[in-house]
């Protein structure tokens, strides 16, 4: 990923997460919410960090052993990358599905914050045009007693 990329990705999460926590939820149960998804996300990180370490470390082993022949190393290599894959897809779905989840939440809490906004316009508008009414009878009222 590009460092644009990157960096696009992360301000958005981060972004995100800032609009997340002006949402209108209270902040003890939008902060136990983000704390477990991102414990849930981290644990498979790392999880997933340590199948890489495991998969590194058994194509390290392999050469440092010496295979005797090209076909017997590649064969090892494929079984543990398809191995990797196998443990590592559910994983990597879960962590996919949480970046989906925090951001379509992150979208829904900046909208709601938005919404939440408007209508606190609209109702000082309505405020205002309520006084403007109230200050206009009151001179309605006060050119007719004179």
């Amino acid at each position: 990923m590009s460092k644009f990329g990157s960096g696009l990705f992360w301000g958005a999460v981060f972004g995100g997460l800032a609009g997340l926590m002006n949402a209108p939820r209270k902040g003890k149960e939008t902060r136990a919410i983000l704390k477990t998804k991102i414990d849930q996300t981290t644990e498979d990180v790392n999880d997933l960090r340590f199948k890489v370490d495991n998969l590194s470390t058994a194509v390290k082993r392999l050469s440092d052993e010496g295979i005797q022949s090209a076909s017997e190393a590649s064969q090892d290599i494929q079984t543990a990358l398809r191995e990797f894959n196998e443990e590592s897809s559910p994983r990597i779905k879960r962590v996919n599905n949480h970046v989906e989840t925090l951001q379509d939440d992150i979208e829904k809490a900046q909208k709601e914050f938005a919404s939440d906004e408007d209508d606190q316009d609209s109702q000082d508008n309505d405020d205002i045009q309520v006084r403007g009414q109230v200050v206009a009878k009151e001179y309605e009222d006060s050119l007719e007693n004179s």
